[in-house]
Parts: structure tokens; C-alpha cells; sequence
């Protein structure tokens, strides 16, 4: 992942210390993103931490100068720990809370409002949309949404600070003579994720001898379902199950087409970031992000409907050309709204108008 140096040829992006938190599962779905975000803020000169539950992330941010502070679990009654993580293992007082996702919320905020500190909450999920639309929030605090189309009624003062990535521009490759279609489906194991429609699509391919080759990326409780439900389908030779939602990543760079077969209740990185690589998108036609758009960023289906998936996939094996121009046009979108410099500049940005609101940060023990 690439990250212009001129982002932070200034001096700090923010003069201060930002605390993020982020639990495995948002890890798992914005790794790439989150971790640059966190580099890129440390090497400008801003002090940075990160709480967070997820070993691999801990692991790929050692080299770096983020600080990071492993907390046992994120989520259930673990979470109260959050607080004393904040009370005893900061190297400087916090100036400002950067909460990804919800998961948290009640203790951070607890604490936000404790030390008058700012809070910036990102809203990841139609899950934490309804929650934050619940929840009685106190001064100090701003809610992003990293996707316009998640703004619910009450949704009154939250900004939008889109997903970005820095990435290298590089020519799509073309599919040329026959080989094997490898698709990529990340999503979160659970009775919405939509996986029983690609595997039925891959039963209809494969009793027409197509050559395809699927993997299922993710974790979640209905996993053992789905198990079972690729042996039943008969489409165990054509379709892997990997219970780790991180491997995406390394095996986004050789799939051929990214598939999202049901509506993201929890949006992931990967979709987008398949766009910016050059990869052929494939998703149900009612997503929540504004970025799948039919035709220019990706190819759309109707939702449920296993035997359109299967259509699509086959196009995308006997259309190169067609291929070609939906993975150019998305590439485009990608880097002309996804960059990593918009994404850092609209987080300054609201860093600065948290910190620059009524009321000093106090921190126990200390002064900031």
C-alpha cells in the first residue's frame, strides 16, 4: 500500500494524541485501510494508539510507530477493560478517541465524557447506524458514516468520511485463453451474507462444466452450516470455506472477480478495494455504499437470484472485453474519490473540529 510522502510534508496531521479502538471483526473487514490511516497520522508526527483485540493487526503495526495496547476482547462483558487500558497503559495524555465501528461505545464514551476528551465515532455497519440512531450522545462528539447511503432519519450533524486507500495505478490485466475463474467472497458468516445464492450459482456452473473456482472468506456462527450446505450442493471441488477473515487480503491480488452475493450489513474494504486493484465486481443490486454503481464499478444482479449470478459468471469468463471496460471505468472511480490523501485530509480535518469545540481534555493523574 502505497502513501504519497506530501500527505504530511507539513509537519503533523494533527498536533495531538489520538486514541483509536477498533475490535477484530472492523480489523478484519478495513485492515488495509485502517492500518495505513494509523501509519500515515504516526509518521507526520501525530502520536497515535491503537486499542484493539486483533493479534494480526498488533503484528503488522510492530514495525511502525503506533502504539499499541492489547486489550483480552472487544465486545461482551470483556469490553469494560477498554477503560482501564485507557487509565493505565496511555504513554500521554488522550486528546481525542477515534472509535471504529460501536463496538465499545458505552465504555468509551464513558470515558470521553470522564476526561472531556473528543470522540469521533465511524460508523462501519447498518448495525452501528442503529445503534448510534439509540443511543443518547454527549457533547464532544461527531459520527461519521464511511458511506452516504447508511444515513438513517436521525442522522442530524454526521459527516460522511468515505473509505480510502493508497494504492499503485497499474494497467488491468486482460483474461486471455481459457483458465480457471477464481472468485473471492469475504463477508461475515451469518444468515445475511448471502453465500447459499453463489453456491447455488456455482451448481448451475458446474453442471455445465465451467471452470470455477470459489473461495469463501470469513468467519461467524453460521459456518458450520455452510459447511455443510457446499458438500450438500455438491460444490465442495469447486468452493473453500477459509475460516479467517484476514486472508482476503492476500488472496484479493489473485482472484479474478469479487463477489458480494447479499445486501453488506457490515461493510467491508474488500469490494472497493478490488475496484482499485482492477478486479471485476460482482454484487446484489441493493447495496448499502455508494460505490457499487452498476455498469461503471461493477456488474449488478438481482438480489437472490443464484441463476443471474451464474449468467454473470459466465460473462465474465466468455466477455473479456466487456470485463475489461467495467474494471477500467472502476479503477478510475477508485482512484479519483478512494485515495489515501482524502481519506487522511477529511480525518484531520475532523480531528481539528473536535479538538476545537468548548472544553479542554483533562486526564487523570496528569494535564494534557
Amino acid at each position: 500500500m502505497e502513501v504519497p510522502q506530501e500527505i504530511f510534508e507539513n509537519g503533523p496531521l494533527f498536533r495531538g494524541h489520538v486514541v483509536h479502538v477498533a475490535d477484530r471483526t472492523v480489523a478484519a473487514r478495513w485492515g488495509p485501510m485502517l492500518r495505513q490511516a494509523l501509519r500515515t497520522f504516526a509518521a507526520s508526527g501525530t502520536r497515535v494508539t491503537l486499542i484493539t483485540d486483533d493479534t494480526a493487526t498488533l503484528t503488522a503495526l510492530e514495525s511502525s510507530t503506533v502504539a499499541c495496547r492489547r486489550i483480552a476482547a472487544l465486545g461482551g462483558w470483556h469490553t469494560w477493560r477498554v477503560e482501564a487500558v485507557l487509565r493505565n497503559r496511555l504513554d500521554a495524555p488522550c486528546d481525542l478517541l477515534h472509535l471504529w465501528g460501536t463496538t465499545g461505545l458505552h465504555w468509551i464514551q464513558r470515558w470521553a465524557r470522564k476526561t472531556r476528551a473528543g470522540l469521533l465515532i465511524h460508523a462501519l455497519s447498518t448495525p452501528d447506524v442503529h445503534r448510534l440512531a439509540r443511543t443518547v450522545l454527549s457533547e464532544r462528539i461527531q459520527v461519521a458514516l464511511i458511506a452516504r447511503r447508511l444515513a438513517s432519519a436521525n442522522a442530524t450533524g454526521w459527516r460522511v468520511i468515505s473509505p480510502g486507500v493508497g494504492l499503485p495505478r497499474r494497467p488491468v490485466d486482460l483474461r486471455t485463453g481459457e483458465r480457471t475463474l477464481a472468485v473471492l467472497c469475504a463477508t461475515t458468516l451469518d444468515e445475511h451474507s448471502g453465500v447459499p445464492v453463489l453456491l447455488d450459482a456455482l451448481a448451475q456452473l458446474r453442471a455445465r462444466q465451467c471452470d470455477v473456482q470459489a473461495a469463501v472468506v470469513g468467519t461467524g456462527r453460521a459456518a458450520s452450516t455452510l459447511w455443510r450446505q457446499i458438500r450438500a450442493r455438491q460444490v465442495h471441488e469447486n468452493c473453500v470455506l477459509i475460516d479467517d477473515p484476514h486472508l482476503w487480503e492476500k488472496g484479493l491480488p489473485g482472484a479474478d472477480v469479487c463477489v458480494v452475493p447479499a445486501r453488506q450489513r457490515e461493510l467491508w474494504l474488500t469490494p472497493l478495494l478490488a475496484m482499485g486493484l482492477g478486479k471485476l465486481v460482482i454484487a446484489s443490486r441493493d447495496q448499502p455504499a455508494e460505490w457499487f454503481i452498476e455498469g461503471r464499478t461493477c456488474w449488478e444482479f438481482t438480489p437472490g437470484s443464484a441463476v443471474e449470478l451464474a449468467y454473470l459468471l459466465t460473462r465474465a469468463m466468455e466477455q473479456p472485453q466487456q470485463v475489461r471496460e467495467t474494471t477500467e471505468s472502476a479503477a478510475e472511480y477508485f482512484h479519483s474519490r478512494h485515495t489515501v490523501a482524502s481519506l487522511i485530509g477529511n480525518l484531520a480535518e475532523a480531528y481539528r473540529n473536535l479538538a476545537s469545540q468548548p472544553g479542554a481534555a483533562v486526564f487523570p493523574g496528569g494535564t494534557s
